[in-house]
């Protein structure tokens, strides 16, 4: 492979990695405004999450395209070229750069996994949190006013865990 064209691929291979360790700061950032119920950092948070997605999904894209001209160029057929497939074929030096290269997307990715569940499960207790407070609050209310109390639905989150 031509140092030029290898030099692209591995700066978009880094750009692709510097991108989800963004994702994963925010993600941490999140975790962390979902703790401390700051709705105002977790909109700027999400809204910046979008953003980095957008531009990730920009560069994998034309990522792709560069790994499929170069799969080619080496003899590899076929759309969807792999950095597997293409990896064997190169000197040495580059190939191990590449393994190394997917070996931290790979990592960044679970990391970027990881806490995309944690904050899944963060923003799902807090929906069930606001909701029985809210039902406690409309109880209280009706209650005082003489009402009639409607049984309160069952938990979904806690009914699951039972």
């Amino acid at each position: 492979m031509s140092p030029e064209a290898f030099a692209a691929l591995e700066g978009s291979l880094v750009q692709k990695l510097e991108g989800l360790e963004r994702l994963v700061a925010l993600a941490e950032a999140n975790r962390q405004a979902l703790i401390t119920h700051d709705v105002d950092a977790i909109i700027e948070i999400n809204q910046k999450q979008t953003d980095e997605l957008s531009r990730l999904d920009r560069l994998q894209r034309a990522s792709a395209k560069m790994l499929e001209r170069l799969a080619s160029a080496l003899g590899v057929d076929g759309p969807g070229a792999s950095l597997s497939a293409v990896a064997p074929l190169l000197p040495d030096r580059q190939r191990e750069r590449l393994e190394e290269l997917s070996g931290r997307l790979t990592e960044e990715a679970s990391r970027l996994a990881t806490a995309s569940e944690i904050n899944a499960t963060l923003s799902a207790n807090a929906l069930e949190f606001i909701r029985l407070t809210l039902d406690a609050v409309s109880q209280a209310q009706q209650e005082e006013a003489g009402q009639p109390v409607p049984a309160a639905p069952g938990s979904l989150v806690l009914d699951a865990q039972v």
